[in-house]
């Protein structure tokens, strides 16, 4: 079972990152991340890694969201997923505006909100 590790206020947004770390934030999606819609199409959007620093900077970088940390009990050796996620469609929409110059998964995400008004339609 998962439990929070950080956490910012449910009412936080989106901050307003510079290029690096959007950058950043970008290539960690396409590299370690997941984008998947509820059946409302709210994107829910997690990026993992077994390392709590390198998700604990993705919070900071946003300013938004939370992060679970899971372990399999039993498994030895298996070190614990750490995972930062954000599931309001406003923080969604703006962390992929942000984000999609370097992120294929954001762009996606921005094609299912916009439809044809997309600013990054289908190739």
């Amino acid at each position: 079972m998962g439990r929070p590790m950080g956490t910012y206020d449910k009412t936080s947004q989106v901050r307003s990152m510079s290029d690096d770390q959007a950058a950043y934030v970008g290539a960690m999606l396409d590299g370690e991340g997941w984008v998947r819609f509820t059946h409302d199409r709210y994107p829910d959007i997690r990026i993992g890694n077994t390392n709590p620093e390198i998700i604990s900077a993705i919070l900071r970088a946003t300013g938004c969201g939370y992060i679970d940390c899971k372990t399999r009990n039993g498994s030895l050796g298996t070190k614990p997923m750490f995972a930062w996620r954000i599931n309001r469609i406003l923080n969604a929409e703006t962390l992929c505006i942000q984000i999609a110059p370097y992120s294929e998964k954001a762009q996606r995400v921005l094609r299912v909100i916009y439809g044809d008004e997309s600013p990054y339609p289908n190739n």
